[in-house]
């Protein structure tokens, strides 16, 4: 995995996922993709984003996975569009640092 090129990695596991906040699923310097996604939303910036932030590169958290599975569980039982800013408040007023939208350094 080491170097490893890609246009974005995703964590898609509980590596660093509350409450073992100091875990992390590779070491930052292994990273070689200009963008890190990590579906984590608890804690809202994991080590592997702070690590990628502190590399310079484009960083996601878990907040925009976790708003997109509400809005579309939303849709299918009201039928109606989802309000997304409003959910999105909501998440981040439960936690409060999480981000709302893609990061950069």
């Amino acid at each position: 995995m080491r170097g490893f090129r890609a246009d974005l990695l995703v964590n898609a596991t509980s590596v660093g996922m509350a409450p073992d906040i100091d875990r992390t699923p590779l070491p930052g310097s292994w990273v070689a993709s200009p963008m890190v996604y990590d579906i984590i939303y608890n804690p809202s910036e994991t080590r592997l984003l702070r690590e990628a932030r502190a590399r310079g590169l484009e960083v996601i958290g878990g907040l925009e996975m976790f708003v997109a599975q509400a809005a579309a569980q939303f849709e299918l039982f009201t039928g109606r569009a989802a309000p997304l800013e409003v959910m999105r408040r909501a998440a981040q007023g439960s936690q409060p640092s999480i981000p709302s939208r893609r990061r950069r350094r």
